[in-house]
């Protein structure tokens, strides 16, 4: 813009001493004009040329200065598009490297949470392992038990029938071993030996009852402890 400027006051210069000159070869053709004939002509052509040249060299600056003003604008725009796109490139390096930052963080945990799931199923499967384990012990300990309370119950069956057979051993061998009274009348005396010889012998099965709870009792009582 001051090149401009600079071209615009030049050429008005240059114009307004075309016109004085012009003034003054007028003045001197109104004074003399004799005189004037042949040299103002040829000042008029001189001046005439030297206005034009002086005009088109005007016009050359004022072109190349519009140019050169031109250019400079466009080299200004230029260099700006340029430190935007270097800007641009700047922040788009950085946003790409935060990005990469962010991908290899989530990529980190993805792998430490995918090492974890596997731990986690490991000790699922190592716990179901010792649950079946566990089950199958508990089973054959179950059929163990089952085995060995069969057992008890068939010496217990057993032991009872024996001691069944002792009590009928003893039972017959205290019938046998008592005498048997003739047959006589019978007497109020003889009534009450009778009555008192049933109730000997229903004592004597009570006791053997008796004696055969006490036995049964006590082979439960073993068989517990």
């Amino acid at each position: 813009m001051t090149s401009q400027n600079t071209g615009r006051i030049v050429s008005g210069i240059i114009v307004g001493i075309i016109f004085l000159l012009l003034l003054g070869l007028t003045w001197l053709l109104v004074l003399n004009p004799a005189q004037a004939d042949h040299a103002g002509l040829g000042n008029s052509v001189d001046v005439l040329a030297t206005a034009s040249a002086l005009q088109t060299t005007n016009q050359q600056q004022e072109i190349q200065a519009t140019a050169t003003a031109q250019a400079e604008e466009w080299k200004k725009t230029v260099e700006e598009k340029e430190s935007d796109l270097r800007h641009v490139r700047q922040e788009g390096q950085s946003q790409v490297l935060e990005l990469q930052a962010r991908l290899d963080t989530l990529q980190q945990d993805i792998e430490q949470t995918r090492r974890s799931i596997t731990g986690i199923q490991q000790q699922i499967e190592a716990l179901q392992q010792a649950i079946q384990t566990d089950a199958e012990t508990y089973r054959q300990d179950l059929a163990a038990l089952e085995n060995e309370m069969t057992q008890v119950e068939q010496t217990l069956e057993t032991r009872l029938s024996e001691i069944n057979l002792a009590l009928q051993n003893a039972r017959a061998a205290l019938a046998a071993r008592q005498p048997t009274p003739p047959p006589a009348a019978v007497s109020p005396d003889d009534s009450s030996s009778d009555s008192d010889d049933k109730s000997d012998s229903s004592r004597a099965e009570k006791e053997d009852e008796d004696a055969k709870e006490k036995e049964d009792k006590k082979d439960k009582d073993e068989h517990d402890d």
